[in-house]
């Protein structure tokens, strides 16, 4: 309830209105559904009982969405007033391949830095923010990225129908990423907009670091053994299994981690059936795949 009316009166003041409003309430426990009722009786809104994480929520937002494009936004964002029309014109005028638009996010305690243009996710398994920290004047080139941060994008329909919408067992966190990652696979490309802006208060509706930990660890491991070429999987084994180690230093949180690992045991069955599902119709060759892991937002 924090920045729900701050996101909402930006959205009411963009330069272009054709567009419907479905907020998806996942679980709160404040007064956030009654505001909506009061002060926007237009904006549809979809309520989970107990929060379901953010994949689950998300699409269920997008199956009742009826528009051509896509576009996420989560609620400790405020968008600039040109942020829809930038995205729009964008899309409109991309070819198909484009299969999504990441925004230029600012940080919100501090407007001159970068929260996010762009993410990108190497062979150690981390996935990043491009620019986290640096100077917002840097970012003036519409440029290809390996994702977009799911708190502030623009998705075709045709891109998500293809993709098979976020992974349900991801929970929260890097959902974004693995969905990306599916869509390099298949072909398709995302496009960083400079001019698309959007504050954004990073963490705002973050959940306990123990929590954090378990699912970012969970779900590094699962994106690379669902999405991945046996044959990179192995050649990068060394870079992968060093990436754990680094995290589990990072994190400090063995316990957390260690009951990630045990639950990809008990997921392992459903990851390996979306692997033969998804495998097949993978576009990009074993070497570009392995290069584009190896990529930096600053190349």
């Amino acid at each position: 309830m924090n920045w729900l009316p701050g996101c909402l009166a930006a959205l009411k003041d963009q330069t272009v209105q054709d567009f419907e409003i479905i907020v998806v309430d996942n679980g709160s426990s404040d007064e956030s559904v009654p505001y909506i009722q009061s002060r926007y009786p237009a904006v549809r809104i979809i309520t989970f009982r107990k929060n379901c994480g953010f994949s689950k929520a998300v699409n269920e937002g997008i199956k009742n969405a009826s528009g051509k494009y896509i576009v996420l936004l989560n609620n400790d964002t405020l968008p600039e007033k040109e942020w829809l029309i930038s995205l729009l014109n964008e899309i409109r005028a991309a070819p198909n391949e484009v299969g999504s638009l990441a925004t230029l996010m600012i940080r919100m305690d501090n407007p001159s830095l970068t929260d996010d243009a762009g993410d990108y996710l190497d062979w150690y398994g981390l996935a990043f923010k491009r620019g986290n920290g640096e100077p917002i004047f840097r970012w003036t080139e519409t440029e290809p990225v390996f994702s977009a941060c799911a708190g502030a994008v623009l998705y075709r329909r045709e891109f998500l129908e293809k993709t098979g919408l976020f992974d349900e067992k991801f929970g929260s966190y890097l959902e974004d990423v693995d969905l990306g990652l599916r869509g390099n696979l298949l072909g398709f490309t995302c496009i960083f907009v400079p001019s698309a802006r959007v504050l954004h208060k990073s963490h705002g509706s973050a959940m306990p670091s123990g929590v954090y930990v378990y699912h970012v660890t969970k779900n590094r491991v699962m994106l690379f053994l669902k999405n991945i070429p046996s044959i990179l999987l192995l050649r990068n084994a060394r870079t992968l299994i060093s990436g754990q180690i680094l995290a589990l230093r990072i994190y400090k949180n063995p316990i957390s981690s260690m009951r990630a690992y045990l639950y990809i045991v008990f997921l392992l069955p459903k990851i390996l059936r979306d692997r033969r599902c998804f495998l097949p119709h993978v576009v990009l060759s074993i070497e570009t795949i392995d290069t584009l892991l190896r990529k930096t937002g600053n190349q």
